[in-house]
């Protein structure tokens, strides 16, 4: 151990093969002997090739490559949130997404020394969704008007409607809004 810095291998320059070779004597011819060594160390530089997958809904998003650097090679596990979704290095969503499959997706490398994680966000885009909800409110009967949508800014019109007329009230751009009419 001499020979290597700080009495350390490096990873990368050190895999290699060793030898040894003796000069002769009066006893006998040189000899050697050879050896490969290979340093085992646990995933480090862990990385996705993406970290912010955009889908609309219903639509199948693209893949996500996990790499890490180990050796032995490492085993590559996804998740999402605390499942396995797939196992590889790669993570392949074969169906239609949909809006509830939004969220942080980790791949796990592992080998017999320990283990890393990356992450990676699907963020899944729908169209909004508007509802109407009738609350009391200060005591006067009060609608509610409640617009989701991802991306979140949507924008809200209120309107008021009888049986002869529709009349545009006004028009609000928001996000996640909630409106009382």
């Amino acid at each position: 151990m001499s020979n290597f810095p700080n009495k350390k291998f490096d990873i990368e320059s050190d895999n290699a093969k060793y030898m040894c070779i003796s000069t002769s004597n009066a006893v006998g011819p040189t000899v050697n002997s050879t050896t490969y060594l290979s340093i085992e160390y646990a995933p480090n530089d862990i990385s996705v090739s993406e970290n912010i997958v955009y889908v609309q809904e219903h639509h199948i998003p693209g893949r996500v490559i996990c790499k890490s650097q180990a050796n032995p090679e490492p085993s590559y596990e996804w998740l999402y949130p605390n499942k396995t979704v797939t196992m590889g290095n790669t993570l392949i969503i074969n169906d239609p997404i949909k809006r509830n499959d939004t969220g942080i997706y980790r791949c796990r490398a592992r080998n017999k020394h320990g283990d890393r994680i990356a992450e990676t966000i699907i963020d899944v885009q729908f169209t909004p969704r508007c509802e109407i909800e009738r609350r009391e409110i200060d005591d006067q009967d009060t609608l509610i008007c409640t617009a989701y949508g991802n991306p979140e800014e949507v924008s809200v019109n209120k309107v008021h409607s009888t049986k002869q007329r529709v009349q545009k009230l006004n028009n609000i751009r928001t996000s996640r809004s909630r409106n009382a009419l």
